[in-house]
């Protein structure tokens, strides 16, 4: 799970903006609905409850979202207090997750041959499996 969160940040971050762009729109839509005629008191759904109901959908995936950011961010943060005992920790993760650089070329990047640097990443996703399941 917590490698799932880094491999998709970036998407994460991205679907939060295009969930924004929505609610935009049915706020829009709201507002242009018009109630001089009796059709939604006959028994015919309400348009704006269901705009209503579909931004609530809309907010709580954006809230769940916002939350998996946070806690990246967090982890981050934490991980960056820990320079000592993982000193590429933040570079490693931000090269491989969110640059999408190939593995042999962040290690020759930090100098470390490859398989060293697959341990490093091993214990910093593990670090970050137990920062998730703290929070």
């Amino acid at each position: 799970m917590a490698e799932k969160f880094l491999y998709n940040f970036l998407y994460t971050r991205y679907e939060i903006e295009k969930l924004s762009q929505q609610i935009k729109f049915i706020d829009l839509d709201v507002h242009a609905q018009n109630y001089s005629n009796d059709s939604h008191s006959k028994n015919i759904s309400d348009p704006v409850a269901d705009l209503f109901m579909k931004r609530e959908r809309l907010l709580y995936q954006i809230n769940s979202r916002n939350k998996i950011i946070s806690q990246v961010n967090n982890f981050l943060d934490n991980l960056r207090m820990e320079s000592r005992l993982y000193p590429d920790g933040v570079l490693i993760i931000e090269l491989i997750y969110f640059c999408k650089v190939k593995t042999h070329d962040v290690a020759k990047k930090l100098n470390i041959s490859v398989r060293t640097l697959y341990q490093r990443k091993k214990e910093i996703i593990k670090f970050f499996a137990e920062f998730l399941q703290k929070s």
